[in-house]
């Protein structure tokens, strides 16, 4: 498990999704780009009177894939439900070994601290033992010279 964490623009989701296009190149096995906020979206509609997925086949589309990526980790509301849910598809994920990107937007400074509270102790420690984090703290690519 890798976080990539820095401001915005430099990069980060672009190197989430070509980790995925080279692994499918690679190895042609299946792989998942998300946005944190989507997964918690698609749990909660699990719970609609009319809703036709079980919350466990949900779990199961971010746990299935060989590689996913999880961007966007810091827009999300960080409730008890949602770091629950996230630590359980993370675990789940760490305990078949399969390899897991996560991108968050951060504060120069902010670095491991604050992807620590967003992600809880658990996670953040798995992720350290198997991967560790990338601080993105070049200059955005989206700010043009002079601007």
């Amino acid at each position: 498990m890798v976080a990539l964490i820095g401001g915005r623009g430099t990069g980060k989701t672009q190197i989430g999704v070509e980790a995925i296009r080279e692994t499918c190149k690679r190895i042609a096995k299946p792989c998942l780009y998300t946005r944190a906020a989507d997964v918690f979206i698609a749990v909660r509609e699990c719970y609609r009177k009319d809703a036709t997925r079980r919350e466990s086949e949900v779990i199961r589309d971010y746990t299935l894939p060989h590689l996913v990526v999880f961007d966007e980790l810091h827009e999300r509301s960080e409730s008890e439900a949602e770091n629950r849910l996230l630590t359980l598809i993370l675990d789940k994920r760490y305990a078949e070994c399969k390899p897991t990107i996560l991108i968050g937007n951060l504060l120069p400074g902010e670095g491991k601290d604050s992807l620590r509270h967003n992600i809880g102790e658990s996670i953040f420690d798995r992720m350290v033992e198997t991967g560790g984090f990338i601080e993105c703290n070049w200059q955005s690519f989206r700010v043009k010279e002079g601007a």
